[in-house]
């Protein structure tokens, strides 16, 4: 019996404008060169947040032509976000240094206390020329727009999603051809948010148009779980040939049993996510909605600031257009902050991954490859947890 192959990766989706769409990163870019990693991964999930490669192309080949001379076999991701990037509140202004107050050899107790109300005072007025909270750093805020094939009629607010076409996907199978890649993975929507039927008509009318591609190309697509109707999978790899790209933490969020699932689609699926989730899809959906919802106001006070004129700049404090500027961009970043997803697989969440690692080593016994992406925060330790549970006794490869 032939040695299985384990590759274990890492995802690379900070290419495009250079900043993640998670916090924190889980991109290894975000977290230490590629370089850095050299023969410690043997895998990269290239997620091209670029549809049509029309701003970012060159940064894309550059990554893939790294990965190909560190020897890491490379996955492309389709879209699911696009970056778009406001302006930054304005830095903070340079406070002049006070001049010192030249001090008598002997001062006496009353201009000792006059010289302390006196720089009480120079303290307060410094205050009052402070840009309201903390300093900004001068650097683009970025807004990462959902995008898919197929986006469901439901939604409330369809106008935050964007819907990808055939045309945006092309390119980047194309550019999956010219490097020999073999996989490319098409997420399908949100963890629970389901296509409904005219969506689901959308994205199987898409897949059509691009299965010709891709096999042109010679590379696989791979229906990325989140969103995905099993049943419905079933029919487009009947029609297709797609294989299932199997998210863990996104099955556990949608509340699937893992070990059922993966064992009654496992000759489908080749590429597993591993990251960790705390309970709750509805949480998730809230850290979703809060960043949607912040990066609007962000923009309102955006433009009352810009509004107001170059005088808003030196009109400082709480209330003013620079204040509520300020204000809404902390909300922000404190909106993106992910607490609900994505720790090391070392680390407490929801899943207890030994029975599905036992199901995978099974496969891997067998002689069936599996490329295992871990979304999360690079850290070694996460390839330890793997070698304990999936590496076979006899096993003389790499992991």
């Amino acid at each position: 019996m032939s040695e299985p192959r384990i590759l274990l990766g890492y995802v690379e989706q900070a290419v495009a404008g250079g900043v993640d769409p998670l916090v924190p990163a889980v991109s290894v870019s975000r977290n230490g060169s590629l370089a850095k990693w050299r023969d410690k991964i043997q895998l990269l999930d290239l997620r091209v947040n670029d549809p049509g490669l029309a701003r970012y192309r060159p940064a894309f080949e550059e990554t893939l032509e790294k990965a190909r001379t560190l020897g890491l076999e490379t996955i492309l991701t389709l879209p699911e976000y696009v970056p778009e990037f406001l302006e930054p509140p304005p830095p903070k202004a340079e406070e002049p240094k006070p001049a010192k107050e030249v001090r008598p050899a002997k001062e006496s107790k009353e201009a000792r206390e006059a010289r302390h109300a006196r720089e009480r005072e120079a303290a307060i007025e410094a205050r009052k020329l402070r840009p309201y909270g903390k300093p900004i750093p001068v650097v683009p805020v970025a807004w990462f727009k959902p995008c898919y094939l197929a986006v469901p009629r439901t939604l409330p607010e369809p106008d935050t999603f964007q819907t990808l076409s055939v045309d945006d996907c092309a390119p980047i199978i194309e550019l999956a051809g010219t490097f020999g890649l073999r996989h490319v993975v098409v997420p399908v929507s949100e963890p629970g948010l389901f296509l409904d039927p005219a969506a689901s008509d959308e994205l199987r009318t898409k897949l059509k148009d691009l299965a010709p591609l891709a096999r042109a190309a010679n590379v696989r697509l791979h229906l990325r779980t989140g969103g995905l109707r099993l049943d419905f999978f079933k029919r487009l790899h009947r029609e297709i040939g797609c294989g299932l790209a199997f998210n863990v933490g996104t099955a556990d969020l949608e509340r699937l049993n893992l070990t059922e699932t993966y064992a009654a689609y496992r000759d489908h699926i080749e590429i597993l996510y591993l990251h960790q989730v705390l309970p709750g899809i509805d949480k998730w959906k809230g850290w979703r909605e809060a960043m949607a919802a912040s990066i609007k106001k962000y923009r309102a006070a955006l433009a009352d600031y810009k509004a107001a004129g170059p005088a808003a700049a030196d009109v400082r404090g709480k209330g003013t257009p620079l204040g509520t500027l300020l204000r809404t961009w902390h909300e922000y970043t404190d909106a993106c902050k992910n607490p609900n997803a994505h720790l090391g697989l070392f680390q407490n969440g929801e899943i207890n991954l030994r029975p599905i690692l036992r199901c995978i080593k099974e496969d891997l016994d067998a002689g069936h490859e599996r490329l295992i992406v871990l979304e999360t925060v690079p850290n070694m330790k996460n390839a330890e947890v793997l070698e304990r549970h999936l590496v076979p006794e006899a096993f003389t490869g790499s992991l």
